[in-house]
């Protein structure tokens, strides 16, 4: 037998031995995503995100129609200004502004953490995001930080405009944790595991269980086979132990008929 055919006997025997024992690794599967769903809902906080959508306008005057025209000068403007108006929304102003109408309760730094900001598919409209473990409070402070950055913004960048598209609004739904995704990641985790383990102990095991694991490591013929005693094929006398009788035969029986066999002639007497 060469190589390949070994290396594919390994590969099937994976196979079969997974098929095999197939109940252990859905078992498996199962236990894990229960741990993760059930650490899902009880131990992770869930956090909510409230976004406002903004537009970034880059206008140009003709002087003597006085008519506002958008050229595609202005819209590659505004496409830049969008990053400009990102980065304004981590400044200290802007930080501190909202920190300070929030109450005191947050520092500028926890509102820097809570808050990011991106370009919409690389237009002029532009999204703030809050995150944060109360809706509610998501919410204010996305349209707090909106109004303040709009407010400092336009003292510095003069000649264009930034307008509110939508105002955040309270989420409804958590964002994360996906309890659903969580559960089916721990399922395969599970699972694979379990896959992981079969086969390794599989592959450690260094006891000959078939005819196949001689022929994986000897390359020579089998001449003979020891039977198992211990089995019954078809019709036949197999020679038994009776622990009633002593030594006796039995007609297409095992071992365990032979001795009830034995057990009842005791009870009647001897008599069948």
């Amino acid at each position: 037998m060469n190589d390949a055919d070994k290396r594919e006997l390994d590969i099937t025997r994976i196979i079969w031995e997974l098929v095999h024992k197939a109940w252990i690794i859905i078992l498996a599967g199962v236990i894990v995503a229960s741990v993760v769903c059930l650490y899902t809902i009880n131990c992770i906080t869930p956090i909510y995100k409230a976004s406002a959508l903004l537009y970034v306008n880059n206008f140009s005057e003709d002087v003597q129609s006085k008519v506002v025209r958008v050229a595609d000068t202005d819209i590659d403007t505004s496409q830049a200004l969008v990053g400009t108006y990102i980065a304004f929304l981590s400044s200290d102003q802007v930080l501190s502004g909202v920190a300070e109408e929030l109450g005191g309760g947050y520092t500028p730094e926890m509102i820097e953490s809570m808050l990011s900001a991106s370009s919409v598919n690389d237009t002029e409209l532009f999204r703030i995001t809050v995150s944060h473990p109360n809706p509610g409070e998501a919410e204010r402070i996305a349209n707090l930080v909106t109004d303040k950055s709009i407010e400092i913004v336009s003292q510095y960048l003069e000649g264009s405009s930034v307008k509110v598209v939508d105002y955040a609004e309270v989420p409804k739904e958590k964002s994360y944790p996906s309890t659903s995704k969580n559960t089916i990641m721990g399922f395969m985790a599970g699972a694979v595991l379990a896959s992981l383990v079969i086969i390794l102990l599989m592959l450690f095991n260094e006891k000959v269980s078939s005819e196949k694991d001689i022929e994986a490591l000897f390359d020579e013929p089998i001449i003979g086979r020891i039977p198992d005693l211990n089995q019954v094929y078809g019709e036949g006398y197999h020679y038994r132990y009776g622990y009633g009788y002593g030594y006796g035969y039995g007609y297409g029986y095992d071992s365990r008929q032979i001795n009830q066999h034995n057990r009842n002639k005791i009870e009647k007497g001897g008599e069948e």
